[in-house]
């Protein structure tokens, strides 16, 4: 009989040593979770939030990459904003100052002087770079100055606008945006616009008004006039694209931020351990243990004595 005991002593001994050291390694966890705030250790612990955990942080990682890649054409486009809002006060003022040149009785001495002294302002612009000296204007050749006023030639009566001073490539400009998706945000030094811009102060700079209407010389002066007009026009539409094209950028960028927000919330939802959650596990389990160690101990309490009662 006391061998039967001793059998189920030791099965029941066996049962209880399992079970104190799952307990245990909960307790640990708990603790754990109290101490670091995450609910998972090791891949091991919990290998389903894990792997979509990494795949959250990898989404998150991507959209970053999306957002950089758009901060930097954002930055161009804005600076080539800033230039063609020169571009277009030089076009407005050459105008106007056109316009009574070619009237007879207003002289304007200074005149072809303006013309070319705006031409190289227009060119400046049209050749500005970005933070990293890449060429804005020169479609993907962006090593290349775009705009050469040497290249420029004199306008001819009833020639079209000149592009010869374009060096630029034909290339288009494009950024990704979302997985497989791109947004074109091509604008050159080649544009219609500015070429008829060009063409125009060309003209302003080089003819000299003799108010004979019936000449060349006042024929392409009022050629220029409709090419200022023309130039002018379509400038404005550019302008207008560029800004359709920031827009866009703006409103992709909002919605990666919501998205961003959402796919963060989540990850701290797969990650994050509720502070009050753990501590109330942590407590019941170490009630468990203090438990547990105390039946150890009884039993233990309880063979001491069997084994003195044997002896005796």
């Amino acid at each position: 009989m006391a061998e039967l005991n001793g059998a189920g002593d030791y099965a029941q001994s066996h049962r209880l040593s399992y079970q104190r050291n799952l307990v245990t390694a909960d307790y640990q966890k708990a603790q754990l979770q109290m101490s670091s705030g995450q609910k998972a250790q090791a891949f091991h612990e919990n290998a389903l939030v894990v792997q979509e955990s990494f795949n959250v942080k990898n989404t998150l990682s991507g959209i970053e990459q999306y957002v950089s890649n758009m901060d930097t054409v954002d930055a161009r486009l804005q600076s080539i904003e800033s230039s063609l809002d020169i571009v277009t006060k030089v076009a407005e003022e050459f105008r106007s100052r056109l316009m009574r040149v070619v009237q007879p009785g207003q002289p304007d001495s200074a005149f072809d002087r303006f013309c070319q002294d705006s031409l190289e302002m227009i060119a400046k612009q049209l050749n500005g770079r970005d933070s990293r000296g890449n060429y804005l204007l020169a479609g993907t050749d962006w090593a290349t100055k775009p705009v050469d006023l040497a290249s420029l030639p004199v306008p001819v009566l009833g020639g079209v606008p000149s592009t010869n001073y374009y060096k630029g490539d034909q290339g288009s400009n494009t950024v990704n945006i979302d997985d497989g998706q791109s947004l074109d945000y091509t604008l050159r030094a080649d544009d219609p616009g500015l070429a008829n811009l060009l063409s125009a102060l060309k003209i302003g700079a080089t003819i000299i008004p003799d108010y004979d209407e019936s000449g060349p010389n006042m024929k392409l002066l009022r050629q220029a006039i409709d090419e200022a007009d023309t130039g002018t026009t379509l400038v404005a539409e550019l302008y207008e694209n560029l800004g359709t094209m920031r827009g866009n950028i703006i409103a992709q960028e909002n919605r990666y931020e919501d998205v961003a927000e959402n796919l963060k919330e989540l990850d701290a939802t797969l990650n994050n351990s509720n502070p009050l959650e753990a501590w109330a596990l942590s407590t019941s389990l170490g009630a468990q243990l203090q438990l547990m160690m105390s039946i150890v101990s009884q039993d233990l309490q309880m063979t001491r004595s069997y084994i003195s009662l044997m002896a005796s």
